[in-house]
């Protein structure tokens, strides 16, 4: 009891330090500017001061890589508007030059050049805020290697909302090589490649490699197929979805891909398929990137 107490009391004081610190050298600023100010202690002290519960301290400092992202919410929304006006008027000068271009990209598609999303999908690209925040979700994932979501939420957070894909795709690596089984990582990895770097080979490969996973969903094993249908490897799918189903216990699963094989393979479906699924329609547009 005394020793759940004591350590109780260290985390509180510890969050009331660090509070103190970070408005202290705040203040030391002119212009308060905090977006390029941010205090967190050497990793080693945060292993002291939660008594060698690191599983702890990653906990705080996911929390304060939160509120770091928080920091920049009301400045990003006001940014974003800017951003979809300057977008739009740059689209009204840009789509007779890009219009050649499209029609000569046999079939493929460039979500970069594709005026359509890129308010939606690269409104900040590159940007230089929060730039501590790859160091801080580095800094939780070294404390805490099988704390999951700081390393693809905070991925997506670096891919999605700062522009920094590289950034992103190091973190989820990352966790591939602490976390193998999870899918999420090869998910994610495969979504930034797909609509960000237009590597649809890399993605592709990262989407298997998802649906291969434990406790996938099956959503995703539909991607994965889709993708690589769509790069013209058909029967590499078929073979894939054939494995997938031999090692799945997941029911639900195994009639996802028993649609999926008749389907691809140009036979009838041993169940109905429903075409109010928003998987078909997921199937039809990968199919045409």
């Amino acid at each position: 009891m005394n020793a759940i107490l004591l350590r109780t009391v260290t985390i509180i004081l510890c969050l009331v330090l660090i509070g103190l610190l970070q408005n202290k050298i705040e203040a030391v600023e002119d212009n308060n500017d905090t977006t390029k100010l941010l205090y967190v202690p050497d990793i080693r002290v945060l292993h002291g001061l939660m008594l060698g519960d690191d599983a702890v301290a990653a906990d705080l400092l996911w929390l304060r890589s939160i509120f770091y992202i928080a920091s920049y919410h009301d400045h990003d929304a006001h940014d974003s508007e800017e951003n979809h006006t300057r977008h739009e008027h740059e689209h009204e000068h840009d789509t007779h030059e890009h219009k050649d271009d499209s029609d000569q990209s046999n079939g493929e598609m460039d979500f970069l050049k594709n005026a359509s999303v890129q308010n939606l999908l690269f409104s900040n690209e590159h940007s230089s805020e929060a730039m501590h925040l790859s160091k801080l979700l580095n800094m939780v994932t070294d404390l805490d290697s099988l704390f999951v979501t700081p390393f693809f939420e905070g991925a997506l957070t670096l891919g999605l909302v700062f522009g920094r894909y590289d950034e992103a795709l190091e973190l989820l690596n990352k966790g591939i090589i602490a976390l193998p089984d999870s899918w999420e990582m090869y998910y994610y990895s495969g979504f930034i490649k797909l609509f960000y770097l237009n590597d649809m080979n890399g993605s592709s490969d990262d989407m298997i490699n998802a649906a291969m996973k434990p406790n996938v969903p099956p959503i995703v094993v539909q991607q994965a197929a889709a993708i690589k249908v769509g790069l013209g490897q058909r029967e590499m799918v078929i073979e894939f979805l054939k494995t997938l189903y031999e090692t799945t216990e997941n029911g639900d699963l195994k009639e996802k891909i028993e649609n999926m094989l008749a389907v691809y393979d140009l036979g009838m479906p041993k169940a109905p398929i429903d075409k109010k699924d928003i998987g078909d329609s997921l199937d039809s547009m990968l199919n045409n990137l």
